[in-house]
């Protein structure tokens, strides 16, 4: 069996949204988190997230942790009260990019500045990609395709047929964390 390794995608966002946050000269950070529960991938990548920006951002506090995830309405309604409710996050972390899309309509209907709060999310679905290309909320979507998993069955069904043999699930490493800077073709470090 193929599974995702979900707390190294939490990890990639985590570590970016610090990264992110101390370049704007911030030690701390107001976070909120959009899981989604009910699906097996959602508390790896939410402790993947936090382990990730507790690696430089130690101090950052979860303000908001909303079971909404995979419902871009629910995701608004949720960010819409905190923020009614006087609270502002510095960053938001979604499961999937479905969440991202409901605080983005959140933030933007509270007319909170697109560089005022840092989104990062999961799936890059192309609506994600153009949020991430304007720099609107969402920066960063890790990309979980199906080609990665694809590859992966393919390498082990290559492997099988060769005579070896395989672990009985087979775990899956994400690298691609998309960003403006890699929408635009320029190095991330320029």
């Amino acid at each position: 069996m193929l599974a995702q390794d979900n707390h190294g995608v939490g990890l990639l966002a985590g570590r970016f949204i610090a990264q992110t946050l101390m370049a704007q000269g911030k030690k701390s950070a107001n976070v909120v988190i959009l899981d989604a529960p009910d699906y097996p991938f959602s508390d790896s990548r939410v402790q993947g997230f936090l382990d990730g920006i507790a690696e430089s951002m130690p101090e950052a506090q979860v303000i908001g942790r909303y079971h909404t995830g995979v419902n871009q309405e629910a995701s608004q309604a949720a960010l819409v009260k905190l923020i009614s409710d006087g609270q502002q996050p510095d960053t938001i972390f979604s499961v999937s990019d479905t969440g991202a899309y409901g605080a983005i309509a959140a933030l933007s209907a509270a007319q909170i500045a697109p560089d005022a709060v840092i989104i990062a999310s999961v799936n890059a679905e192309s609506v994600a990609l153009d949020h991430i290309a304007r720099n609107n909320y969402l920066r960063a979507s890790v990309d979980v395709g199906l080609d990665t998993g694809s590859r992966g069955a393919f390498d082990a069904a290559v492997k099988l047929l060769g005579g070896g043999t395989l672990p009985q699930i087979l775990t899956l490493t994400s690298e691609n964390l998309i960003t403006h800077d890699i929408i635009k073709g320029q190095s991330p470090n320029n």
